[in-house]
């Protein structure tokens, strides 16, 4: 794993180029987490993603019901070649 030495002006510029060349996409419909028993796993084609804890899995997928905790969802995706360490952290 490469880690960057800098100084926290040079990775706030870095990371200021990073964002100005990324591409933002952001999802029209909201999304929430759906649960399921740890052993009741399955694939749902419509999940952005799918987290396992200790007691369940939660499925991010889009919002069935205004009733749930919904989220609006966002990606950036990054231009190749870009050092984009500690966009996220």
């Amino acid at each position: 794993m490469y880690i960057s030495k800098e100084t926290q002006v040079e990775t706030e510029q870095r990371l200021l180029k990073v964002i100005r060349t990324a591409t933002l996409k952001i999802f029209e419909e909201p999304y929430f987490y759906k649960e399921s028993n740890i052993t009741d796993f399955h694939f749902d084609p419509k999940a952005l993603a799918m987290v396992k804890d200790n007691d369940v899995w939660s499925y991010l997928i889009p919002a069935e019901s205004d009733k749930t905790e919904n989220f609006k969802i966002f990606s950036f995706h990054f231009k190749d070649g870009l050092d984009n360490s500690g966009f996220v952290g």
